[in-house]
Formats: structure tokens, sequence, C-alpha cells
């Protein structure tokens, strides 16, 4: 079984053995993993601490203290599809969008190309595909138009990340 829905994740990992009673055998990560990845605060921890490029989050302490370059982007610590992401212009949207986002998180807002990349590892751990998607339309935060790249940096940004994962 190779689930398709990231929000099915964690809950497929914990019950990897009620399938295999079954005798199917799910590709997906560990419970751990899903539980990084899910948690967009944890997931900007792990990429600090290995040295994997991503966009600052600030601290409440740093968004109370530091003089703060607009645009910034705030979103829920949890989540998918994009619900609740938006792009912040002033100090007044800050206010606002941060209590009214569930456990907010502010991060740089950062412009460029976006990729959605698919990856698919073997039950070992071998990464067998690496998939990168130009995004150029989206709906609902999924992507509705797209075309697949063979971007090197990219599919070279991935392998590390993976390597760590």
């Amino acid at each position: 079984l190779i689930p398709l829905i990231d929000t099915e994740l964690v809950l497929l990992a914990e019950n990897r053995a009620l399938f295999e009673q079954q005798h199917v055998r799910l590709l997906v990560s560990s419970v751990e993993l899903n539980e990084l990845a899910s948690d967009k605060m944890k997931t900007f921890a792990f990429f600090t601490e290995h040295g994997i490029r991503t966009p600052r989050v600030y601290s409440e302490a740093e968004v109370q203290v530091e003089p703060l370059a607009f645009p910034l982007l705030i979103k829920p610590r949890r989540g998918s599809s994009s619900q609740g992401v938006t792009k912040i212009h002033s100090r007044r949207e800050l206010d606002f969008f941060k209590d009214y986002i569930p456990e907010a998180m502010i991060q740089e807002y950062v412009t460029g190309e976006e990729y959605t990349v698919d990856v698919m590892l073997d039950f070992q751990g071998t990464i067998k595909a690496i998939v990168p998607r130009l995004r150029m339309e989206t709906r609902a935060g999924e992507v509705s138009k797209g075309v697949t790249r063979r971007d090197a940096a990219v599919i070279r940004a991935v392998r590390q990340a993976v390597s760590v994962l």
C-alpha cells in the first residue's frame, strides 16, 4: 500500500502491524519521521541542526523585540494543503493573524520557483526515484498545474535532506 495523502501517514505508520497481519506491506516512513514532518517547527529545528537550508523561523521573543523585514509568512505549525498560510505585510496584520491562526509560526518570506518533490524509497531506505515538479498553479493548496523538471540542484538538495532523514 502506497499512501498518497499526508494527513494519513502517522495513522498508517502507527498501525503498520495491523496491515502486516493481513499480509499488506505499507510503504510508509516511521511514526517518528512522519511526526517530524507533520510539525513544521520540528522540521525547521531538524533541518537547521543538520545544515539543511530552510527559511528562517522567528521565535515569539524575536517577533516582539526585533525589527522585522516584511513581508513575512505566517502559518499553522501543523496542517496541510496551505490552509492558514498567509503573507503578512505589516505589524498590524502580524498581530491579528498571530492570534487568529492556531499554533502560528512566523517565517521569513522567500520568493522564487516552488517545487513539489516526490521521493520513492524502497523498504531498505534506498532512494529509487526523485521527481521534482514545478508548481505553476495551486488550488486549495494542491498543485493543479505543474511540470516535471529534472533540476539537478533540486535533486541534490532533496537527496541531502533524505539522507539525514
